[in-house]
């Protein structure tokens, strides 16, 4: 019982598929056919009393249901466009969101592993130069050199520390601008 429902299901899905497609490429023809088989079938009395004098009102309101249908027809096509640009649209944004999740998860494990790889010499830098202030304590000219050094480890270290900042900020930027396209 449950492959036999399994094969309904699945036929029907087939079947609603094939039908949006002929409907989005055929729809206004499909339409116009029944619209114009309604119509014959609404006139058939008519042609048997051809010889009747009829007015404007007359023709108008034997065929109104014509032009509702018609109308209909114009109006469901169009709506069906509008529902189908919403969908591609909705589409696009899951799409785009997933994108720049991406982007951002790749950009953060990039900032992280920049910021470590650097560091960690960065460490092992300072801690040579504080080992050898230790031993060449009162050497001014090394003195100076190691200040130097210092120095630019603490540019190095604020340099990173600014950029992953930066790079945090703009991920947080991004993801907010996500949020608010996807919903």
């Amino acid at each position: 019982m449950s492959l036999y429902s399994n094969i309904l299901q699945s036929s029907a899905v087939l079947i609603r598929g094939r039908a949006s497609k002929v409907f989005d490429r055929h729809g206004i023809v499909l339409g116009g056919v029944l619209i114009f088989g309604y119509y014959l079938w609404s006139t058939l009395d008519w042609f048997k009393t051809s010889h009747l004098q009829r007015s404007f009102e007359e023709y108008f309101f034997q065929f109104d249901s014509v032009i509702m249908l018609w109308l209909l027809l114009f109006v469901g096509s169009k709506l069906h466009a509008h529902r189908k640009a919403e969908r591609e649209r909705g589409r696009r944004a899951i799409l785009e969101n997933e994108r720049q999740t991406m982007r951002l998860e790749l950009l953060d494990e990039v900032t992280t592993l920049l910021t470590d790889s650097v560091n960690n010499p960065l460490a092992i830098i300072s801690l040579s130069a504080s080992t050898i202030r230790e031993r060449f304590g009162s050497d001014t000219e090394i003195i100076q050199t190691l200040d130097r050094i210092e120095g630019a480890l603490k540019n190095l270290r604020d340099l990173l520390a600014d950029f992953h900042r930066y790079q945090t900020k703009k991920i947080l930027k991004t993801s907010t601008i996500v949020s608010s396209v996807s919903t």
